[in-house]
């Protein structure tokens, strides 16, 4: 072989040499890559990893691998895992080194979610028409709960379609519901409807609002009355009292005597009102109050007295001379401060008024009273009358 051939071979043999020996590069990232198990049975599952500070997602395969790569050596990572029926699992603190993957397999423990109620207990009593408080406990459960009233064997009514597992609920037990020792509460998840807890049986005490009937109103003067009632309080605690007004819109309030009563017995129930209006028709009914309800009674109406007027007689006329006579009547003020005056003319249409001399009367007796006339017209007949006036008049006969 030519020498001057074998030196060529030579130089491309030493070239291709050190072309192809380089060093290579040095590897400046990491791994993380390992796979999700089953704690009990180390099945692998389908799982959601993330990693955070990166807040990178993914989720595994039914191999359950998950790998993240070209990771910072100078960071910590932290892997958290989310697995429907599983605990979550988070691992922190995870170095990576540099061209290398750093193996981490992490296993799940399965969920057993439970629900215990607490309340209510065996021989609890709980009454209608009052809140009552459920109470449970529960681990290891997610989503929601549904309350349920079960009595016997066999689910009453829906308490709550839907509610946090926050642990408790606040039930206004309706009325009509009947009285029985044989009641449940049954809480379920909505999630699973096999993890639920049914409580001991407890009992429902019926509790009835108020009997309240308006009665007649009695005692009635010109400014007073009293109002009547009949209330049962079906065996709670009850306050009464009466609306009353010149409408049904009623727009006054006052205690009954008897204002908070109790018992299961039919109780005759009063109030006195004064300052009321004279002839004046007034609207009212009772109103029984308790923590089993309100009842109004019928609306009602009385009219207060009138006033009573006076009353007035003419008497004969005294002391006749040609020009001068003294006019004399009897008049009862019936309690009301009373003007008495005397009419008097040559007709029955009078035309003149003078003061009677004891004007103004008051009190509940006869008085007489009377006046002195002057400058009359001799030998002249005239008419006259005697005139109270308080509130009401009254006038006498005319002589």
């Amino acid at each position: 072989m030519n020498i001057r051939i074998i030196k060529i071979l030579n130089i491309i043999l030493l070239i291709f040499l050190l072309t192809t020996c380089k060093k290579p590069e040095p590897e400046t990232t990491g791994k993380i890559t390992g796979i999700i198990k089953d704690i009990s049975n180390n099945a692998t599952l389908i799982a959601d990893v993330s990693l955070s500070p990166d807040n990178t997602i993914l989720t595994t395969g039914s191999d359950g691998k998950y790998e993240f790569s070209e990771l910072d050596p100078s960071k910590s990572y932290t892997i958290s895992v989310n697995c429907n029926s599983y605990k979550s699992e988070t691992k922190q603190n995870i170095k990576v080194i540099a061209g290398q993957s750093t193996i981490l397999d992490i296993s799940l423990t399965k969920l057993n979610p439970t629900i215990v109620i607490t309340t209510p207990a065996s021989g609890t009593n709980w009454q209608t028409n009052a809140n009552q408080t459920i109470k449970w406990t529960s681990s290891d459960l997610t989503g929601n709960v549904k309350i349920e009233l079960v009595k016997g064997t066999s689910v009453l009514k829906t308490i709550e379609t839907s509610t946090e597992n926050d642990g408790e609920y606040i039930w206004t037990i309706p009325n009509d519901i009947t009285n029985g020792t044989d009641y449940k509460i049954k809480i379920t998840s909505l999630n699973n409807s096999t993890i639920f807890d049914e409580s001991d049986f407890f009992t429902i005490l019926v509790v009835l609002a108020p009997y309240a009937v308006t009665e007649l109103a009695t005692n009635l003067t010109t400014s007073s009355a009293r109002l009547n009632a009949i209330v049962n309080p079906n065996g709670q605690t009850t306050n009464v009292i009466f609306e009353y007004g010149i409408t049904t819109s009623y727009g006054q309030t006052i205690n009954a005597f008897q204002n908070s009563v109790s018992g299961t017995s039919n109780l005759n129930i009063y109030a006195d009102l004064a300052g009321l209006q004279p002839n004046t028709t007034y609207n009212y009914r009772v109103k029984a109050t308790s923590s089993a309800g309100i009842t109004n009674g019928e609306n009602m109406t009385f009219k207060t007295q009138n006033y009573p007027p006076p009353t007035a007689t003419t008497s004969d006329a005294t002391i006749i001379t040609q020009t001068t006579a003294t006019l004399n009547g009897t008049v009862n003020a019936n309690g009301f401060s009373t003007t008495v005056s005397f009419e008097y003319g040559t007709t029955t249409s009078y035309g003149q008024t003078k003061t009677a001399n004891q004007s103004p009367i008051t009190g509940n007796l006869n008085e007489s009273v009377s006046c002195s006339l002057s400058g009359l017209t001799a030998n002249t007949i005239y008419h006259f009358r005697v005139k109270a006036e308080s509130v009401y008049r009254a006038i006498g006969f005319k002589l």
